[in-house]
Order: C-alpha cells, then structure tokens, then sequence
C-alpha cells in the first residue's frame, strides 16, 4: 500500500545515508554504512551498516523501565554524551546538522561505545533547496518532535549546530529520569527528579536545552570538551583522534580559569576520583631503615644560601640591577622601570617631522594601572602621543591585532587569541581551540562576537562576553584574514586557497565564494559604508566588489610585491593598501584611481586609519610605525618599536593606536589628558 512517492523518498534517505555513511567510515563514533541496494521491481530497499551488538538507547532505557530503575547509570550517561558528542563534532565539522538526535539512533558496540546512527535527514547547507533563498517556501524541517529542538520546529531557516546539543540534551534528561522532557513542567531539571546526579552534569544539561542556541554549547566539538574531564573510565587513543582538535592537550581548555568562574559558564566541581584511588597505593615495605631528619640540614643550607645572596648585592648592587630581567609571561602586563634599555624614541627622521619632546614620552604603566584619561588623536597633538603601555600578549609573534570598545583582542601563532581590557591591560579571556598558530581576527560591529581565522584551516567565532566557542566554518586552506561587514550579517574570509568566501552571520551558512586572485588572499575589508568588499593577494592586486550583486568593480595594480594589509577610510572614499614591496598606496574608490605612494622602510605589514580619517597609520619590519596625514601624504610622527610590526589598529573611539610585534607584545600609545 506504500505509494511510489513515499518509496522514492525513503530511498533517497537510504542514499543519503549510505553516501554519508562512507564518507565518514574512519569515524569512531558514527555507525558505518557498507552498501545500499533498491530492487524496484519488488519495492526492496536495504541499508548494509557495521553490526552494533549492544543495541540502541532506546532499548536500554526500555529495559531500565521494566526492571523499575531511576535511569542510566551516571558513568554510562556521561559515557554515552561524550560519544555521541564526538561523533557530533565530525558532523558539525563537515558543515551538516544531524536533525534526529533521539534514543532510537544512538547505537552501542560491542565495547559499550556510542556512536550516531540514521544520518538520512541530515542537513546539508548548500543542497538543492537553499534553504535561506526559499524563505517561507523551505519545508519544515524533518525531525521527531519530541527531541527537536525550538529553532527546528518553529523557523525554515538553517539549524545550527547546537540544534543537535539541544535534541542530545533531551535525550540525556530521558536517559537519566525516563521521562520524556517535553511532557514535564517547563523548567523541570535532571535533579528535581533525580537527586543524585551531579550538580555539574545538571547545569550542563540546562545550558543544552537553553531555547536561545547561542546559548549552549554551540557544536559537538564544544560539548566534547565540557565532559572530556568527567569521563569515569578513559577512551582509548584510537577514539580519541577522532578530529584534529580533540587531539591537541590544549584544545580541550576552551575557558580560563576566569571564564570558568563566570556566571555563564559551568562551574562543576572536579570529577570523583574513581573508588579506592582516594589516595597513591603504597610500595612494598622491606625492612625499615632509621632516617635522620633532613630539617636541620635545610635549615642550615637556607641560613647560609641567605648571607650568600646579602653578601653578593651589597657587594655588587649596580651589576645585579642592571642585568635584572622580566620573565615573559602571555597573561601579564611587563613592568617598566627606568632601567629597562631601550628607550622608545622616534627614530632619526627628516627635518620636516617634528621631534618630540621629553614630556611627550613617558613610561608606560604598571599592571592594573588604570589608563588616563585620554585625548582623541589628532593633527593637532600628534605631537603629545606618547606609548603608554606594553603588554606581553603572546610567547610567539602577533599575527593580527582588533579594537572593539573596551577591549583590545591578539592573535598569535602560539594557537591562542587573547582579549585585554584596555583600561587596565589585563587579560578577559584566553581563547583557545585551534590546532595551529592563528592568523587573523576581528570584532563584530555589535561587539557580541570575536573570529579568529587559523593555518589549521577553520573560522572560530566566539562570544566576547563569556569567551564561548559558537561555532567552526571549515575552510579548505588556511585562513589569512577576515572581516565582518558593517551591519554583521556578512564575515568574509580570505584564503591560501586564493577565493574569499562570505558567510552569512549568524546561521553561519555560506552566501557566495568570489573568485579571480591568482595567490593567497592576504587581507579582506569591507567598506563602512556597506557598498565594497575590497581583498589584497599576494598576487600583488586589490580586488573591489560591489556587495550588492557581488560585482567585480576594480582591479588595483601597482604593488610590486604581496598587498599585505587594506583598509578602507570611515568615509568609505578612500582605500589603503600596505605591501612588501616597502610602500602604502592611497586609492580613491570613486574612480580607482592612486592618490598617493608612501614609502616606508621594510615589509609593510599593517595599515589602519584613524577614526577621523585624518591620520593612517602603517607599521614594517623595520619595527617602525609611520603616522601620515591623509590629506597631503606628509610624515608626521615616526614611533620605534625595536621589533618587526605585524599589526596596527585604532581604537573605535580614536584615542589609543595599538601595534601587535613580532615578539608576542602589544603596544598602546595615547595623548593623556594634562
């Protein structure tokens, strides 16, 4: 009585799934898929998949129902979560959304381990349907609706991946109560009706069934490394490789420890330790030899160590001091003092540019120390501008530098991006997560989201509030830069793979991938305006698109060598482009044409323009930062670093201009209010 549409449509799901079954046949923790047949003369369609001894959840939990017990054990639903999240994370990964994350499709081996099964609803993002072009016209979207999750039952628009956090979390509450969560009294928790679960593993469970997704864990990848440290019994190395991330030690501490104090992060207490491991076991004793108490000894041994060192800086007070040296920590402020050695000056420069006076450089503050009050740079103080603090943000060379409000962010390729207060130079958050030194990174307009952009060949894009990881835009190559657009619907991203692509904020699905750089995208911007998206290659060119209809309006040649830095004045009139090839060339948006060259010592690797638009700034290898007037191409200020510049940035207010170095350190210049 089947009709040939609905066979047709279930066999489309039974080739889907065996499609999507061998392309993740290496994965541990999703079922495998080995053939699919379809006798249409007889209506016969059969699935081939690895057999799974233990069953499903669902027969697990039908089993806990007829022997009256409260639910899964706490071990085995942690267990169980930890898997599926796994196997999560390899779907995520790849840019799919399972949609049916329920009882019934989480599969056991022989081992007692999870792994996802049923992947023939799976969203695809950039199928035939087009989900965000049909608008109202999408279907809804396929699911069980007792596990879906509210974005999947009430909108048409692509699910994200905590769409499947939130359907796992159901499951989860199901698993440890045997109650179906949606026939409960909203708000209901795992611990009102199962007291001894763990207060962490609760809150976790609560923050998965958050209604607003950004809310929860973003992807499988997230939630793996929120439960990695309570798993009673380890996972074997072969399941834990399951994808790059997981492997590296220092991607499973996505929060610091101040993140982790937050109000909106889980706050468990350290895992049980497992029973009768409360303490080390002891050796095997032999006989007992009598031992002679060592206090005395180090007691005498510290006295004498004492006079010793008393003895050596009184005796040389002036070497000991000035050969004193700072440890480099990333998470510090460095602490000047008058003996720090190299003084920064400006360089010798041409008679034409002003020489600052003593007053005008001061030494830059200590750690907590509030900034002062500060004037907006200008034309008129140039003069005044003087370096105000140095943070130690890194232990490897700055890649990127961005300003939001408050906060300054780094990047560095020690695999970190680090936000600091820019009040008192203390760090906010540690975000870490990628598997390679990052490479770019930048604010949103709204100054909700950070992005950082990474050699391991993803997009991160975080909260700035509470550090969170949101989500993972896989790239084909490494990703040398990206930008969001001015209104924050847009992030565009540029690649060793030669294409800028741009991803629709904040479903994270991809709009469009532009084509026509022949070398690496090196620097993306979008105007202020919202009409140009402007992308510098190492191919030497400037491209501009028109954002509307994604036009190619200009190709901008003249660079000699790699286009290393762009960025578009707050008027959107004018573009500025920084180059190897030892130049900065102003380019008026108009009409294409160049203004102006400047010529600066050294790689130039960073170019920002003043909140005004008066003043540009360009930072080299030489370790100098060139302050221009925009107006008529003239050098006003020469600042010197002592290292290779990699990043410059104003601030939003245009009070503070910032230069990520190649020694891991940013440096913050202002004009303090007399």
């Amino acid at each position: 009585n089947i009709t040939t549409s609905t066979i047709n449509a279930i066999a489309e799901r039974f080739r889907l799934e065996a499609q999507l079954g061998a392309r993740f046949a290496n994965e541990n923790h999703i079922v495998r898929v080995y053939d699919f047949e379809w006798d249409k003369k007889r209506d016969l369609l059969a699935l081939v998949t690895e057999y799974m001894p233990g069953g499903s959840l669902k027969d697990k939990l039908h089993r806990l129902r007829e022997e009256g017990k409260p639910g899964l054990s706490i071990n085995e639903a942690v267990r169980t979560a930890y898997h599926v999240a796994l196997g999560l994370a390899a779907l995520h990964k790849a840019g799919l959304v399972h949609r049916d994350i329920k009882p019934s499709n989480i599969l056991y081996d022989a081992r007692g381990n999870a792994k996802v099964s049923d992947l023939g609803v799976v969203q695809i993002p950039h199928g035939i349907t087009r989900r965000t072009e049909l608008g109202e016209d999408a279907p809804p979207h396929p699911g069980t609706p007792e596990y879906m999750s509210p974005e999947q039952v009430h909108t048409v628009d692509y699910l994200p991946p905590a769409s499947d956090i939130y359907s796992l979390g159901v499951t989860l509450f199901e698993a440890l109560t045997l109650h179906k969560y949606k026939h409960l009294r909203p708000g209901t928790r795992v611990r009102d009706l199962r007291p001894e679960v763990p207060l962490w593993f609760d809150e976790l469970i609560v923050r998965m069934l958050a209604k607003a997704p950004e809310s929860r864990p973003w992807d499988g990848a997230e939630l793996a490394r929120l439960l990695e440290p309570y798993l009673q019994s380890g996972v074997s190395s072969e399941e834990s490789t399951l994808w790059d991330d997981l492997t590296d030690t220092e991607a499973t501490e996505v929060l610091t420890e101040e993140q982790k104090g937050s109000s909106a992060s889980v706050t468990p207490p350290p895992p049980p330790k497992p029973p009768g491991q409360d303490s080390p076991p002891k050796a095997p004793q032999g006989p007992q030899i009598p031992q002679r108490s060592s206090r005395p000894r180090f007691l005498v041994g510290l006295i004498l160590a004492l006079l010793l060192a008393i003895g050596i800086v009184l005796i040389y007070p002036r070497r000991i001091f000035q050969s004193m040296t700072f440890q480099q920590t990333p998470t510090s402020v460095r602490t000047l003092t008058p003996f720090f050695t190299r003084t920064p000056t400006l360089t010798s420069t041409p008679a034409s540019i002003p020489t600052a006076t003593s007053a005008s450089l001061t030494w830059p503050l200590m750690p907590n120390t509030p900034t002062p009050r500060l004037n907006t740079i200008t034309l008129e103080n140039i003069e005044s501008l003087a370096l105000l603090r140095i943070i130690e943000a890194h232990t490897k060379a700055i890649t990127s530098v961005a300003f939001s409000t408050d906060f300054v962010a780094s990047a560095s390729g020690d695999k970190t991006v680090r936000i600091w207060r820019v009040r008192t130079g203390t760090l906010k958050h540690t975000l870490r997560g990628h598997s390679l030194g990052v490479l770019s990174v930048a604010f949103s307009s709204n100054k909700r989201f950070i992005a950082s952009g990474s050699w391991d060949r993803t997009v991160r894009l975080w909260t700035v509030d509470d550090g969170q990881l949101v989500r993972i835009l896989p790239h084909r190559r490494a990703v040398t830069t990206l930008a969001f657009s001015p209104d924050d619907k847009l992030l565009a991203t540029g690649s060793s793979d030669k294409v800028v692509r741009l991803w629709e904020m904040p479903d994270g699905g991809t709009r469009s991938v532009l084509y026509g750089h022949q070398d690496w995208v090196t620097s993306v911007a979008f105007s202020p305006d919202g009409v140009f998206l402007a992308s510098g290659s190492r191919d030497g060119t400037i491209r501009v698109w028109r954002i509307s209809d994604e036009k190619l309006v200009y190709i901008l040649e003249g660079h000699t060598n790699w286009v290393t830095s762009i960025a578009f004045s707050p008027d959107s009139k004018f573009l500025a482009s920084a180059s190897r090839d030892g130049t900065v060339r102003l380019w008026r948006m108009s009409d294409g044409a160049l203004i102006y060259t400047f010529e600066q010592e050294g790689n130039i690797r960073g170019v920002a323009f003043s909140p005004d638009g008066v003043l540009l700034a360009s930072g080299s290898g030489s370790g100098t930062v060139r302050l221009w007037n925009t107006e008529n191409g003239e050098v006003l200020r020469v600042l010197n670093t002592g290292q290779w510049v990699t990043s410059v940035a104003f601030a939003p207010d245009g009070t503070l201009l910032s230069a990520g170095l190649g020694n891991g350190a940013i440096w913050l210049w202002g004009v303090p209010k007399k």
